[in-house]
């Protein structure tokens, strides 16, 4: 999504330092035993066979229509009742990540979701599959 650098969010990427591949080779020394996937998140989720996770964690454009579309993915491949974690919840309509918040209620309302925790002091967020 990036390309080869993250954007400048200051010192969380080196002030626009921080390379993708480093940031991936940190991830991997620190879960070694994580499988990781990259590439697009709903290609990746879509080919992986329903109820394959316990739980996921949701951290990518955090536009509305990206996590409507992510949120459509993951109710297939969550297990009954598996957590969905996620960062960057804000409610304020005016903020850029704000699509995250509006999806995630708005799957809530329908039915599908459980909202266990909505934006913590660090914006991390819980939901719950019916």
């Amino acid at each position: 999504m990036y390309g080869a650098r993250y954007p400048d969010w200051g010192a969380y990427t080196d002030h626009g330092r921080l390379s993708t591949r480093q940031a991936y080779e940190e991830a991997r020394r620190a879960a070694p035993a994580a499988i990781v996937h990259v590439g697009d998140d709903i290609e990746i989720l879509s080919s992986l066979p329903d109820h394959y996770f316990d739980w996921v964690y949701l951290d990518t454009s955090h536009t509305y229509d990206q996590t409507v579309s992510e949120l459509q993915v993951i109710t297939h491949k969550l297990k009954s009742g598996g957590l969905l974690l996620g960062d960057d919840w804000h409610d304020d309509p005016a903020h850029t990540h704000s699509g995250v918040a509006q999806a995630v209620r708005e799957a809530c309302a329908r039915g599908e979701w459980t909202l266990v925790e909505a934006g913590d002091r660090f914006a991390q967020w819980a939901a719950r599959l019916r």
